[in-house]
């Protein structure tokens, strides 16, 4: 019984892989813009996850807004003021004239499908609907540097400006707690890093896909180092996201919002 099971998850990983291949290959192809990728590569597998099991899309969804929407707000206006990347708009509108409001179809699904994934391939608790009550904590920490930003935003714009953001990005908010996350709840390791690897793989191909097309590149100056991968050259600081960010969002998804289990 429990070959099967594991035969099916490995089918229905393979079957993902493919569609992200086969869909790449595609959207290179049309010359598909940035929104139409992000709905291909991330909605199309958020929807057929949540199809799959219906019962993980209320908390999943209010996850995703909760959490994603005001991460990318933040992180995106300081990646765009401090030149660490910068996105075209499909749409035509920039918050804050700085980054595109297409950002945050990419958050809400980037962050949903990770999460959707974890929860049907990975994650056992019976009961899908229940937030931990950290997830008020969370709600402080959100709201607390909503409003850190908005004060220095309306002190001294020139605050936000900060030299090397990428890399400090990667190390305090990503890396540290993470790693403190896993340290103190070994059980997760196994999971998180798991997933981490796949994704890894996915998020590769996305990345590929996207600076093929010009969908973001990378102006700046203020970089630790690049990576050529494929004649594709991106900062260092951008394969470090690629490895680390799947596992920093589960870790935060985990001590936050579900049962560290």
């Amino acid at each position: 019984m429990a070959s099967k099971k594991k035969q099916k998850v490995l089918k229905e990983l393979t079957i993902l892989l493919l569609y992200f291949i086969v869909t790449a290959f595609i959207i290179v192809y049309i010359g598909a813009n940035y929104l139409v990728t992000v709905l291909l590569l991330w909605g199309i597998p958020s929807i057929y996850i949540s199809i799959r099991k219906p019962e993980i899309i209320r908390k999943t969804f209010l996850y995703s807004i909760f959490f994603a929407l005001p991460i990318t707000f933040l992180v995106d206006y300081l990646a765009h003021v401090n030149l660490s990347w910068y996105v075209p708009s499909v749409i035509g509108i920039r918050i804050l004239d700085t980054f595109p409001i297409d950002e945050f179809t990419w958050g809400f699904f980037y962050v949903y499908f990770i999460v959707s994934f974890y929860e049907y391939f990975f994650d056992r608790d019976r009961n899908k609907n229940i937030f931990s009550h950290n997830t008020i904590r969370l709600f402080y920490i959100i709201s607390l540097a909503l409003f850190a930003f908005g004060l220095l935003f309306i002190v001294n714009k020139e605050l936000l400006v900060i030299k090397f953001f990428y890399i400090l990005f990667i190390l305090f908010v990503i890396l540290i707690p993470s790693s403190i996350i896993l340290y103190k709840y070994p059980t997760l390791f196994q999971k998180i890093v798991l997933q981490g690897l796949y994704f890894f793989i996915l998020t590769i191909i996305y990345e590929l896909t996207a600076l093929y097309l010009n969908q973001w590149y990378f102006p700046g100056k203020h970089y630790i180092g690049f990576v050529e991968l494929f004649n594709f050259k991106f900062p260092f600081e951008e394969f470090l996201w690629l490895v680390l960010t799947v596992p920093a969002c589960l870790c935060i998804y985990e001590y936050y919002a579900d049962d560290r289990k």
